[in-house]
């Protein structure tokens, strides 16, 4: 049986009042040095916790009807872009979701850059911190 590795992350948030989230640092790094089982059990707790808040994932309805090893593939491609890298992995996944729901391309640009902005928002906040 394999064991699942998860280091400590360190955390931050973005947004203030009732739009305020708190991220963990599970990004590109912790991502790539999953393995295949890490990463399914990852986003199985993940769409487990979804299924409590309408399969939504931060206001986005994720495309439950493809597989998480789609969201897995999607997830490995998105994050060879070093741009991404600092993108929590729930921002990531709704990107996914965009992508495999068939959503436009303006979307998914606006989308893209919300999420690399809140990414450099968070690593502002953690260098503040520090």
């Amino acid at each position: 049986m394999n064991s699942i590795n998860i280091p400590d992350f360190e955390h931050a948030s973005a947004g203030d009042g009732p739009d305020k989230v708190l991220y963990f640092g599970i990004a590109a790094e912790p991502w790539e040095l999953f393995d295949e089982v890490n990463k399914l059990v990852y986003l199985k707790g993940l769409f487990d916790g979804a299924m409590c808040n309408g399969n939504k994932l931060f206001g986005t309805k994720l495309f439950s009807k493809v597989s998480i090893q789609k969201y897995i593939d999607a997830l490995d491609v998105f994050y060879q872009d070093d741009k991404n890298a600092a993108v929590p992995v729930p921002l990531a996944i709704q990107l996914a979701s965009l992508l495999l729901s068939g959503s436009g391309s303006l979307r998914m640009r606006w989308a893209l850059s919300k999420a690399r902005r809140t990414a450099a928002n968070l690593q502002a906040t953690r260098a503040r911190a520090s």
